[in-house]
């Protein structure tokens, strides 16, 4: 099932994609949905991040495909791998939906995109064990994780390169299913391939991410966890188009301009 939160002249809605077609919904969507027989069509409504108004925390992990972290230490970082997730915060007001624009708020710095699976939580998650922690996610979705690089090195921490308004577009909707660990997770700029892996090469796969941070902070409905990024991470420039796709999910699709500053 896909889970999609749209627009109208009228409001926010929450609704049920199948094919091109929205049926709206009624109710929780992370405690149970009455499906209306109110219809939209998909290029009749505007997209928005499949993130509850209530969300909470969004939380990302850093060095979670091997390829990625090679590529870091051979430009100097200095990074270690960790036998536990690297894990960060970033700002909720960061998050952007599909077919928004990323607005490059530092020009003079270099930016780049970062590929990646997003976990949705469904429900409250305190210490709880691998084997039953897929019953505690909603679903997945695909993000990218916009990174001001100078920042990134000059802080040593990366909340703040990572959290400028429109840094974390994810979308374009919320898939229920479970993505099969040999899917593709792909970034492609201006239509040229720049990274490709399979959702498998992760060092830390879903499960073993929501039973670890169950553990250490507790998680919430509406929580979301970007995954990390394999290997081939770049900048980006105003004017660039640039595509998440994971296979399972679907497509995120996203322009870059100038602008929006939050300094």
């Amino acid at each position: 099932m896909r889970i999609v939160k749209f627009s109208l002249p009228d409001g926010i809605r929450w609704g049920i994609l199948e094919d091109d077609s929205i049926r709206a919904v009624q109710g929780q969507v992370y405690s149970g949905l009455d499906v209306t027989d109110e219809t939209f069509g998909l290029d009749e409504v505007k997209l928005l991040a499949p993130a509850h108004e209530c969300c909470g925390k969004v939380i990302a992990l850093g060095q979670n495909y091997s390829r990625h972290l090679d590529e870091l230490n051979a430009r100097g970082w200095g990074l270690r791998e960790s036998d536990e997730p690297v894990v960060f915060m970033v700002a909720r007001s960061a998050l952007c939906g599909h077919e928004d624009e990323i607005r490059i708020a530092r020009p003079e710095d270099s930016t780049h995109y970062e590929a990646e699976l997003v976990i949705v939580i469904g429900k409250r998650a305190v210490d709880v064990p691998v084997e039953s922690a897929a019953g505690y996610i909603l679903g997945y979705t695909c993000g990218n994780d916009v990174s001001d690089r100078v920042l990134q090195q000059k802080d040593g921490q990366w909340t703040r390169s990572k959290s400028f308004s429109t840094y974390k577009p994810m979308g374009p909707w919320i898939e229920t299913r479970r993505p099969n660990d040999d899917a593709q997770i792909v970034l492609r700029m201006n239509g040229e391939l720049k990274q490709k892996a399979l959702l498998s090469d992760m060092v830390f796969g879903p499960e073993k991410i929501v039973s670890f941070l169950s553990k250490n902070m507790g998680l919430d409905p509406g929580d979301l966890i970007f995954t990390g990024t394999p290997a081939g991470v770049g900048p980006i420039a105003p004017g660039d188009v640039v595509e998440v796709e994971i296979d399972g999910i679907g497509t995120l699709r996203n322009t870059v301009a100038l602008g929006g500053c939050n300094r």
